[in-house]
């Protein structure tokens, strides 16, 4: 292994994570247990007051608490060589803006979120080449304000965004694996963010709708039938436009996730059930955008989207 690639396994990092859900939680906490100076970032005064004073609760097989610092905002933190933006797709631009003045020629940002195009958002504060995406199958169950049940362990994976940032992200997989978060560098940024949104819009909506756990699903033959025309349609849509899936079947994937967070409440379905706004929109949403573009039916991905858009409606 080349020096410079050990390296990583040796030097303490900055990191900023924004957004004290599911996500957030977890890889802050992990992060911080792999020896890392971590602060979570919270618009709520009020949260992040409890949060400083209980710190994170995590569970996953045993239960222990990390003392993480939490702020309200940037103004006297050091510059973080990370900032992770773990909220949803609709905070992003927000989320990016609130921690600007905490951003130095050192810095990379680093998208730990579910859909698409959240890199070009954050690309309209900061320069491309400093933006890493990231996907996770890692499973995060938010009990309450600081609390999460780690409920899957699955592969993540950091893209550049530009082939500029290769560096920086092997340096980020590296640090999250000795932080017990497996994880590896890809080069394909699109492949890697549609190889996730094509599996979450088969799966996401689903356990929002049947209020039932991945693994839930695929106890339904019915259920897993409708997973599976999602994730074929989706795929149809990605192959069309010349994207590479890392995957030979989408279908076959989505059942091999479900397998794997058995016991993962979904993101979707942890919003509906506290009756929050759902990432549908740029999830769905999104699979449906890139159909109509190419004049491509996606007949289940719609239903899915008008039924959950008719629960939030009830939920309001």
């Amino acid at each position: 292994m080349p020096t410079a690639y050990c390296l990583y396994y040796t030097i303490a990092m900055n990191i900023l994570a924004i957004g004290p859900g599911a996500i957030g939680c977890l890889f802050a906490g992990l992060l911080s247990e792999g020896g890392h100076s971590v602060q979570i970032l919270d618009k709520n005064a009020k949260r992040a007051a409890l949060l400083n004073k209980q710190g994170i609760k995590i569970k996953d097989g045993k239960t222990r608490t990390v003392k993480i610092p939490v702020i309200i905002n940037t103004d006297n933190a050091d510059a973080p060589r990370f900032i992770c933006i773990c909220v949803k797709s609709f905070d992003t631009e927000s989320a990016i803006q609130s921690a600007l003045n905490a951003i130095d020629a050192n810095t990379y940002v680093v998208s730990i979120q579910n859909g698409i195009g959240n890199a070009e958002i954050i690309s309209n504060y900061i320069k491309p080449e400093r933006i890493l995406c990231t996907t996770t199958s890692q499973g995060a169950t938010l009990l309450k304000p600081g609390s999460i049940k780690r409920a899957g362990t699955g592969p993540t994976s950091v893209a550049t965004f530009t082939p500029e940032s290769s560096p920086a992200a092997k340096e980020f997989a590296n640090l999250l694996t000795e932080s017990g978060i497996p994880a590896s560098p890809q080069d394909d940024a699109t492949s890697l963010l549609w190889s996730k949104l094509v599996i979450s819009a088969a799966i996401n909506p689903i356990t929002a709708l049947s209020d039932l756990t991945n693994g839930e699903i695929l106890k339904s033959s019915d259920l897993t039938e409708v997973m599976h025309e999602a994730a074929s349609e989706a795929e149809e849509v990605a192959h069309i436009k010349g994207i590479d899936l890392p995957y030979k079947n989408a279908a076959d994937e989505a059942d091999a996730i479900c397998r794997a967070t058995k016991d993962n409440i979904s993101s979707m379905l942890q919003d509906v059930r506290a009756g929050r706004k759902t990432e549908i929109e740029s999830i769905t949403g999104a699979i449906i955008k890139e159909a109509n573009a190419i004049n491509v039916d996606v007949p289940t991905n719609e239903v899915l989207m008008k039924r959950i858009n008719k629960l939030s409606e009830q939920a309001q």
